[in-house]
């Protein structure tokens, strides 16, 4: 499965599964040399009681045999190292 980026970069895309599982195959989202440039939401739905894949789990993207691939425009840094403690609503 591939995901390529739509040309607008403000386009929202959602993808929405129970499990995802890549068996000798490859999931791709962008690459190093063309990252993946719009906006992706992947968003897994399970319960604790859901069948489960084994040592995969459930609520997951399982890869066996394959190449899992995502790449994306990086990002800027967004936290810092405090020189002191912060105190609650600081």
């Amino acid at each position: 499965m591939i995901i390529a980026p739509d040309e607008d970069p403000e386009h929202f895309r959602t993808f929405e599964a129970v499990f995802i599982m890549v068996h000798h195959g490859y999931f791709e989202v962008g690459t190093e040399a063309f990252p993946y440039t719009s906006k992706l939401q992947i968003t897994m739905h399970a319960t604790r009681d859901d069948p489960s894949f084994g040592i995969y789990g459930n609520k997951m993207i399982g890869c066996r045999y394959c190449d899992l691939s995502m790449h994306g425009i990086p990002k800027t840094t967004t936290w810092t190292k405090l020189s002191e403690t912060a105190e609650i609503g600081d």
